[in-house]
């Protein structure tokens, strides 16, 4: 599995080398068509994903969310939670790849890594960022569908795709996250 362009990356690019790789053995590739479904409502795995080629909208009714390409997270949503459903609709635009992590060892490295703890922290708190500037965006039909549908889910469950703008991760920590813009480490 060649995950060499995930060096760097603002969530797994701390995970030392040998648990990452002992992250690597229970992860799986999906690659899908275009066109097809990567996650949907009854159709996802209990796995943090992680677009490696390709580019996939996000949608919920019909909605965009967000645009995916190489390097995005996805999936938070299907982690920690019951749910038999997952809230978004993932549809690849271009053929595409991706890296599934298993809730397992996403727990695991909750734990033993401190680092991606933090980075992961981040990324949820980015997420939070995102969907509260997008329910203050004004009163336009898509704003007044978007309340609707977030007043139907618990904040838990309202995870999607994740970038972050700032270049340090001290400043990423708590500022501007938004899904469209990504983090690059010196």
């Amino acid at each position: 599995m060649d995950t060499t362009s995930l060096r760097g990356h603002p969530l797994l690019g701390r995970i030392d080398p040998p648990l990452w790789a002992w992250t690597l053995e229970a992860s799986d590739l999906l690659t899908v068509a275009r066109g097809g479904v990567v996650y949907g409502p009854g159709r996802f795995r209990r796995c943090l994903g992680v677009v490696l080629r390709g580019r996939i909208e996000v949608r919920r009714e019909s909605i965009l969310m967000a645009a995916l390409s190489a390097g995005d997270v996805f999936g938070a949503a299907a982690l920690f939670n019951d749910s038999p459903d997952y809230p978004t609709t993932l549809t690849a635009l271009s053929p595409c790849q991706t890296l599934l992590i298993p809730e397992t060892r996403v727990r695991a490295l909750l734990r033993q890594c401190p680092a991606f703890a933090e980075d992961y922290a981040a990324y949820l708190s980015g997420r939070i960022q995102f969907l509260s500037q997008r329910l203050g965006a004004g009163s336009s039909p898509s704003s007044t569908q978007m309340r609707r549908w977030l007043s139907r889910w618990p904040s838990s469950r309202m995870v999607l795709g994740w970038r972050s703008s700032e270049h340090s991760r001290q400043r990423r920590l708590f500022s501007g996250v938004t899904p469209f813009t990504r983090v690059r480490r010196s």
